[in-house]
């Protein structure tokens, strides 16, 4: 898994590229952690390159929220696929998280 970090105005955005599952979510883990010690207001998990999924990928989304909203920030999805997506629903997830279809909806 490769991780990239960018900005779009207020808004960190972590891009995920490959496979976020058991073997790869330390990397994910860090990358997170990371971006809530800097205490940033408005985490985006870009999940458009994500191959593949687990539900460590959805363990780690969650721990984060946790510790995000504990100082008032905000974590999102965007670009997230279709099994994604039902896995959300399935795991009741998906009214969690903000969801943004693209860049474009999340800067608007």
């Amino acid at each position: 898994m490769d991780l990239h970090i960018r900005r779009a105005g207020e808004h960190a955005i972590l891009d995920i590229i490959g496979n976020a599952h058991l073997y790869t979510i330390n990397s994910l883990n860090k990358a997170l952690l990371g971006l809530i010690e800097e205490r940033e207001s408005s985490i985006v998990v870009d999940a458009r390159n994500i191959e593949f999924f687990d539900s460590s990928f959805l363990a780690s989304l969650l721990m984060a929220k946790k510790k995000v909203e504990a100082y008032n920030g905000r974590i999102a999805l965007m670009n997230i696929n279709e099994p994604l997506q039902r896995l959300l629903e399935i795991a009741n997830m998906d009214k969690r998280f903000r969801i943004y279809e693209s860049e474009e909806h999340l800067v608007q």
